[in-house]
């Protein structure tokens, strides 16, 4: 691994070069871009990372059955958490 991190780390400088310098590259690629509000949001409630936060408040065992029962029961951590009564 210790053999190739200089090549990797020229390829990513190399990445970084081309991105910033190419004037044709930023209009192609953000022009018209919009983002799916409705699907970040989805994202976002189902996220189990999320789950971090109410550690402190729960304590990391019972956030831990929260975020187990979410993901065992495709729902949300909300949902989760109501059905366990935490």
């Amino acid at each position: 691994m210790n053999v190739y991190k200089p090549l990797m780390i020229h390829n990513v400088m190399e990445s970084i070069r081309i991105l910033t310098t190419h004037e044709q590259l930023p209009p192609v690629l953000v022009d018209g871009v919009e983002a799916n509000t409705k699907q970040i949001a989805m994202f976002l409630e189902r996220s189990l990372m999320l789950v971090t936060a109410l550690s402190p408040v729960i304590g990391h065992d019972e956030a831990s059955k929260v975020a187990n029962y979410a993901n065992a029961n495709d729902t949300t951590l909300r949902e989760a958490a109501l059905a366990l009564g935490r």
